[in-house]
């Protein structure tokens, strides 16, 4: 975040073999903080800021309603001399997702990701209990939970997984049926 304030850039990220290899092409993905979680972030970093809770804070900035991270469009450029260099180089075509839906190394993704959401859920309930527990304790009852920027992370991770294998499923299920009717 320090970056962030002396105007570089603050970027994160995501490179996706597995949907690489599914897509034939470079699954990259960008986030950079939200505009809401700059702001908190600055805030939290003032002294006249320090009496407020980070649940207070954060709900101030409208971190919980806008996220932590918003996502940006990534785009690849390639320059004229590395075009040309590509000009004869002979790529594989993309694999036909019907191919790639029944293969093997699929089922086992399909059991990592349905692993990883049943982790991350788990994970969430955990912070969520602990941070119900110290509003109960700090008698504030009308607190809503996932006030907390981990919790809001992790809420957007298990969010991403679960779209992530309901893609998946959709395809299977296409798949599926039109192997049925053929």
């Amino acid at each position: 975040m320090d970056l962030q304030r002396n105007s570089q850039p603050h970027i994160l990220l995501v490179y996706d073999a597995m949907r690489t290899s599914i897509l034939g092409r470079p699954y990259i993905r960008a986030f950079v903080p939200s505009e809401n979680y700059i702001n908190y972030y600055n805030k939290t970093q003032e002294k006249s800021a320090v009496h407020l809770r980070p649940q207070e804070l954060l709900q101030q900035a409208e971190v919980t309603k806008y996220g932590v991270l918003r996502e940006v469009p990534v785009e690849i450029a390639v320059d004229a001399y590395h075009a040309l260099n590509f000009e004869n180089f002979v790529t594989a075509a993309p694999p036909d997702s019907f191919e790639v839906i029944q293969q093997p190394v699929i089922m086992d993704y399909v059991k990592a990701l349905v692993d990883a959401v049943q982790d991350g859920t788990e994970s969430l309930t955990q912070m969520l209990e602990s941070e119900g527990k110290q509003n109960a304790k700090e008698q504030n009852q009308d607190q809503p939970l996932a006030q907390r920027v981990d919790a809001l992370l992790s809420l957007q991770h298990v969010r991403e997984l679960a779209q992530h294998l309901e893609g998946i499923c959709d395809s299977l299920l296409l798949n599926t049926s039109m192997m049925r009717e053929l």
